[in-house]
C-alpha cells in the first residue's frame, strides 16, 4: 500500500503521540500535520500504548499538572523509546539549559522545542 500525502493511516506515515496535550493544540496539530495524532495522559503511558501506537515522535507540555517534560522523558526512556520528542512550550530565555538537562539523563532521545505559535496558520 502506498502512502498518500495526508493520509495518516498508511503504513509509513509518522505516527505521533501526544501527552497531555490540550484539545486546542492537537487539532491544531491535525490541521497543520494532516496526520492523526494519537493521545494519551501520562498516567496512562505505558510500554503497552507505545507498543500500540509505535510512534515516531512524541509531543508533549513543557510542564503540566503533576509532572514535567523530564519525567516524561525519563519515562519514555524507560520504556525504550528512543525517537523524537517535541516539548511545546512559548519561548523561553535559556532553552538550551532545558535540553542540556533532558540531555544529560535521557541521551537516546532527540529533543526539540516547539512553541504553539507555530502551529498558527496554514
Amino acid at each position: 500500500m502506498s502512502r498518500t500525502p495526508g493520509d495518516a493511516t498508511a503504513p509509513d506515515s509518522p505516527r505521533l503521540l501526544a501527552v497531555d496535550l490540550s484539545p486546542a493544540i492537537r487539532s491544531r496539530l491535525e490541521q497543520r500535520t494532516g496526520l492523526d495524532v494519537e493521545s494519551v495522559t501520562f498516567s496512562r503511558l505505558n510500554v503497552a500504548v507505545l507498543a500500540r501506537v509505535r510512534p515516531d515522535a512524541v509531543i508533549a507540555p513543557l510542564i503540566t499538572e503533576g509532572h514535567d517534560i523530564l519525567d516524561l522523558c525519563r519515562r519514555l526512556t524507560a520504556f525504550g523509546f528512543g525517537g523524537q520528542v517535541y516539548v511545546m512550550a512559548d519561548p523561553l530565555p535559556d532553552a538550551e539549559a532545558v535540553l542540556r538537562e533532558i540531555r544529560a539523563e535521557c541521551d537516546l532521545l532527540s529533543v526539540d522545542f516547539l512553541a504553539p505559535g507555530d502551529l498558527a496558520g496554514s
